[in-house]
């Protein structure tokens, strides 16, 4: 390297996700990405390591990843000036935004992007040939993603309509089954606060009685149970620090037919494999299978 040669601080970005890691092969394992990627930057002197970002378990579909966004924080700041990658499907599997970053916004921003297997260096001169097998790459990185999400939402409802639970948490009342995760067995202190939430409702309580009734008496919501049974659990949407009862918790128990020991499933969807928000679905659309599970309150 001659001594005007510019050296490129590189960031390693690794990723895998949940549907990668059910089908790949163990070469694109996060531990093998980070081999790769430092026995390349080992082999020119042009390439300084300088930090890694990982993200492990998350989708390529969409780029609002944890560590996607801190390594373009850190693009942003100056600290780095090239991005080293395994391949273009550890990059991402959205062909839009793919070609977006690689063809708009790293120039802009001055970025050096590697894709070590894909035999591509935008700091090289690149042949007509490899400007047109690039954007041809991305989009079967994206259709890849596509197929593998269909497979799996057809598994999904697959388990559905056989009276499989697929959610990721047991409604409250239920906890899963330690033997077999998609069957749900009952919750001894939760079904009695269910229980006693059916009785206030018989007694002739209103919904809003019942909700200061639970909260009076230091019950916890739904979501606090959860989080003190299950670290992994958080609620999205809960504003407040410690999640109260709440009027539409106890109606959706009430309106529930969970606690008769039917499994009611489906009642949001994703449009497609790339929105990560969901939508409700209409009622008579729901996967309704009876007598699954032991019931809470008999019919």
């Amino acid at each position: 390297m001659s001594k005007n040669e510019k050296v490129f601080r590189c960031a390693m970005y690794l990723r895998l996700s949940k549907e990668d890691d059910s089908v790949a092969v163990a070469s694109n394992s996060i531990i093998n990405q980070e081999k790769m990627i430092r026995m390349y930057i080992d082999d020119h002197d042009d390439l300084v390591f300088k930090k890694k970002y990982i993200d492990d378990g998350v989708s390529g579909s969409a780029f609002d990843r944890p560590g996607f966004n801190e390594m373009m924080e850190d693009v942003d700041a100056g600290k780095i000036d090239c991005i080293i990658v395994k391949d273009l499907s550890r990059f991402g599997r959205n062909h839009y935004e793919c070609d977006r970053y690689m063809q708009e916004v790293f120039p802009q921003k001055g970025i050096r992007f590697i894709a070590i297997t894909d035999n591509y260096d935008s700091n090289n001169d690149t042949s007509e040939m490899d400007m047109f097998m690039i954007p041809i790459k991305n989009i079967m990185n994206d259709n890849y993603c596509r197929d593998i999400s269909v497979k799996i939402r057809t598994q999904l409802d697959a388990k559905r309509r056989m009276g499989e639970c697929v959610k990721n948490f047991a409604p409250y009342g239920y906890i899963k089954d330690p033997e077999d995760r998609h069957k749900l067995i009952i919750d001894e202190y939760a079904a009695f606060v269910v229980k006693e939430i059916f009785h206030m409702m018989l007694k002739g309580y209103s919904v809003n009685s019942i909700v200061d009734e639970l909260n009076e008496r230091g019950i916890k919501s739904p979501a606090e149970y959860k989080k003190s049974q299950n670290s992994k659990y958080t609620a999205t949407l809960q504003r407040k620090l410690v999640a109260k009862w709440c009027a539409t918790e106890v109606r959706n128990i009430l309106s529930d037919m969970t606690y008769c020991g039917s499994s009611v499933q489906g009642r949001t969807t994703k449009p497609t494999f790339q929105c990560k928000k969901s939508k409700p679905v209409d009622k008579e659309n729901w996967v309704v299978v009876n007598d699954t599970h032991d019931a809470i309150i008999p019919l």
